[in-house]
């Protein structure tokens, strides 16, 4: 590439690139800092009617996207198809599933999140303006890597209440840190820097969510598989699955029952999607609940977990998705459509265990090992679904086809 980061390797460098972005795109990394450092609290932002501030601010990126583009170039088809499969699928379910609309447009906000973020990005990303996107990406992983310490020093000495490993104790500042961490670990080991890898490391641990550090491995895992020789990628690929095998065999944290709530889950969804109303074709649309009631009931009795009676929360069927962000998009258009959204990804896996650590770019490290990690976070939580941490899984994703499909041309 005629650019690399090291054009960006100052704050005041990357104050000056922000300028030169298009607007739609300042827009759409201020709403990612604005999650960072305001988190929930943002997210829910009401500002009209049942509009949030989150929503609006996209949505206005994307409507600037349009009107400021002339010239539409159709980029990851497969992500586009899906969209309209799913779009599809909201129309059936305004006509013929009995739930308030506000319900099934809250589980379609799922895919608005993902077209928005792919209409902005479409439209607005050349070669030129990818590296500035890149710089930032890394900014949000510094950033979040900062904001969790100084977060975690506060409480250490100022905060009475404050505790690092409390039972279910979740000390992070903001949802999007958590994601942030996840891509700065992707950036140290890109840089080959293992003092920064170790604070990645360090952070994730005293974060309280156990995925996240193995999100964090799985990015040090990867790291590995692209560095040794083609043929021997397997044998890591295997290692890895034999590790996290072990740590859900040996270690409490993932052998709770909140892990056993998890597989129980999922096992609930694919059962779901290959039952005899659906065959693996047709999805469940939106406004179905994630869960039967009878199911929950069974959960309930296996492993005492009840809130998923709805008892306090009479929606959180409908609500709460499996744990697992892919699940969910199954669940709602279907296996066949989801293998299609899986395709996508066909040049990063192609990339990971062919190419020869010598053509991997600093850029190719940094997205493909960010997208990993991410994943791996987005297959243990509700990621996809909620407005506090969708859109950075969503521009990691554009970005990495997009340096692929690049780095494929310049061949």
């Amino acid at each position: 590439m005629s650019k690399t980061l090291s054009n960006f390797s100052s704050p005041m460098k990357i104050k000056t690139q922000i300028y030169s972005i298009p607007l739609p795109l300042k827009i759409l990394f201020g709403v990612v800092f604005l999650l960072l450092f305001f988190g929930v609290w943002f997210s829910k932002l009401y500002v009209l009617g049942p509009l949030i501030a989150h929503d609006l601010l996209l949505l206005l990126a994307f409507v600037l996207s349009i009107l400021f583009n002339k010239t539409v170039i159709v980029r990851f088809k497969p992500i586009l198809i899906v969209s309209i499969i799913a779009f599809f699928y909201l129309v059936y379910s305004i006509f013929f599933i009995e739930e308030a609309l506000l319900l099934k447009l809250r589980q379609f906000n799922l895919f608005v999140y993902m077209f928005v973020v792919y209409g902005i990005f479409c439209l607005n990303v050349n070669q030129d303006r990818f590296v500035k996107v890149v710089a930032l990406l890394k900014w949000v992983g510094i950033v979040s890597v900062v904001t969790q310490v100084i977060y975690l020093i506060v409480g250490i000495l100022f905060l009475s209440d404050f505790t690092l490993f409390g039972t279910s104790n979740y000390v992070y500042f903001s949802p999007l840190v958590i994601m942030g961490i996840i891509v700065f670990a992707a950036y140290a080991l890109a840089k080959n820097s293992w003092p920064l890898y170790l604070l990645a490391i360090v952070t994730s641990v005293f974060l309280g969510h156990s995925s996240a550090f193995l999100a964090v491995i799985g990015v040090l895992g990867i790291g590995l598989l692209i560095k040794i020789k083609t043929q021997q990628r397997l044998a890591v690929v295997v290692l890895l699955v034999a590790f996290v095998f072990m740590a859900k065999l040996l270690s409490a944290e993932f052998n709770d029952n909140n892990a056993k709530w998890r597989l129980f889950f999922w096992q609930h969804i694919v059962d779901r999607s290959f039952d005899n109303h659906h065959f693996g074709v047709f999805g469940h649309g939106f406004g179905n609940p994630y869960m039967t009631l009878e199911y929950a009931q069974f959960i309930a009795d296996t492993i005492q977990s009840k809130h998923m009676l709805g008892r306090s929360k009479p929606l959180i069927r409908w609500t709460t998705g499996p744990h697992n962000s892919f699940l969910s998009i199954m669940f709602h258009v279907g296996f066949f459509p989801f293998l299609i959204f899986l395709s996508s990804f066909v040049p990063v896996v192609k990339k990971m265990f062919t190419a020869p650590i010598r053509l991997f770019s600093f850029e190719d490290r940094f997205l493909i090992l960010s997208l990993v990690g991410l994943s791996i976070w987005c297959s243990f939580n509700v990621v996809l679904e909620l407005p506090h941490s969708s859109i950075l899984f969503w521009i990691v994703v554009f970005a990495t086809l997009f340096q692929l499909s690049n780095a494929k041309k310049e061949k």
